[in-house]
């Protein structure tokens, strides 16, 4: 089960407002991998079929086209928002993109 954690930083232990996605048990290296791989190709796959180039993706979610490279080379873990902001450009639900 995936849920949504706030990522809290900084020596204050302020809240800088970055979501990330957790699993509620912890999660070996491997495991941590094949989501992000999952998510990868989920991406890689719709983009796609879809026709829209990495840095067209990247212009319409207003991030770097490195990110949507490091995303789909399943290198960057990207944060709820930045998954949300793809679900959306790309027209499919985060289930969607989730999905093994």
């Amino acid at each position: 089960m995936i849920y949504a954690n706030i990522k809290i930083k900084s020596k204050r232990q302020r809240i800088r407002g970055q979501i990330f996605l957790f699993v509620l048990f912890p999660l070996t290296m491997s495991e941590k991998a094949e989501i992000l791989k999952i998510i990868a190709d989920n991406v890689r796959k719709i983009r796609n079929e879809k026709k829209i180039s990495q840095q067209e993706l990247a212009d319409t979610i207003n991030v770097a086209k490195s990110t949507i490279q490091r995303i789909e080379g399943a290198t960057l873990n990207p944060t709820i928002t930045v998954v949300v902001k793809i679900c959306e450009a790309l027209e499919v639900s985060v289930e969607g993109i989730l999905k093994s």
